[in-house]
């Protein structure tokens, strides 16, 4: 996913105590169909689509 490294440089004007949210689309780009969560330790979760 992302480097250490590289998710300084996305949040390095952001709030680094929240992770890095990405919100994945349909093809239609008119529903939700995942959520991921990357974390400045590399880990990354996917949450639930509310």
């Amino acid at each position: 996913m992302l480097s250490t490294a590289d998710w300084n440089k996305v949040k390095e004007n952001g709030d680094k105590t929240v992770p890095y949210r990405i919100t994945v689309l349909n093809e239609n780009k008119t529903q939700k169909v995942a959520k991921i969560a990357m974390y400045q330790d590399g880990k990354a979760v996917i949450e639930k689509i509310q």
